[in-house]
């Protein structure tokens, strides 16, 4: 068996709108914590984070200005409403609908960009933002989901390979178990923590890549005809969970950038 496990970096495959997304992001600061700007004092941008992200101790004071680009959100993290000298907010390309109630702590917010994918925008407490001078509302569409697709791919009783890579899929369905003859699976670059239990009625599976997600649980111990298995860039902590020594056919793991 060959198993990959290097601390090099990964090429991986570039997403097609990361032109336009350079474009666009050329607009933003880089994070800065130092309150050297004088215009808008210390700006936070936390472009690219995941949805973890926190603001750094002792920070909440100080930052006047905040960018959220293309994040996973889709709704905004509570502890926005602790930063009660907040002036400027930028919150693009995120999935929100949804605003904390800690959103009205911002008494000081003179300017709010919002491009969103819902035209309704739950808890938004304007008649609360009194400083508020500058207003910019931007409806755009939604990214593609994968989920209803993959719900409908399940009727496919003859399919014997699938690939569903950058849709930003956070789950599967479980009728993913329904395709009995299914050999090769690829789920990389997407969003999801774990895979359904169903996963393991798929006796027939030789290749199975799930390369770029978030996964840190995997139930697989049931795949003994797995060949290739590819687990890089996931959270994964430990092994255990694979059951290795139950896949007697396994000649190929790759588990490179593994946190273990």
């Amino acid at each position: 068996m060959q198993v990959t496990d290097s601390d090099e970096p990964v090429v991986t495959e570039e997403d097609p709108s990361k032109e336009a997304e350079k474009s666009e992001k050329s607009q933003v600061l880089e994070t800065n914590l130092s309150g050297d700007d004088a215009d808008c004092g210390s700006v936070l941008d936390v472009s690219g984070k995941s949805l973890d992200f926190s603001v750094p101790n002792g920070s909440e004071g100080s930052v006047e200005g905040l960018y959220m680009y293309k994040n996973v959100f889709n709704l905004i993290p509570k502890w926005l409403g602790g930063l009660r000298k907040l002036k400027t907010l930028k919150f693009f390309g995120n999935e929100v609908n949804i605003f904390p109630t800690e959103f009205r702590n911002l008494v000081e917010l003179e300017c709010l960009q919002l491009k969103i994918t819902s035209p309704s925008l739950t808890g938004l407490p304007l008649h609360k933002l009194m400083a508020l001078k500058e207003l910019e509302l931007c409806k755009v569409p939604p990214r593609p989901s994968a989920f209803p697709l993959l719900s409908e791919i399940a009727g496919l009783k003859c399919l014997t390979k699938l690939s569903v890579c950058h849709f930003s899929i956070r789950y599967l369905p479980p009728e993913i178990g329904c395709l009995k003859k299914l050999e090769y699976l690829d789920l990389s670059f997407n969003k999801m923590r774990s895979l359904p239990t169903e996963i393991t009625y798929l006796n027939a599976l030789i290749s199975l890549k799930v390369t770029n997600n978030k996964l840190v649980e995997l139930p697989l111990s049931s795949l003994q005809r797995l060949e290739t298995l590819d687990l890089s860039n996931n959270r994964l902590s430990s092994l255990g969970c694979l059951e290795l020594d139950s896949m007697h056919n396994l000649q190929k793991l790759n588990l490179q950038i593994f946190p273990i």
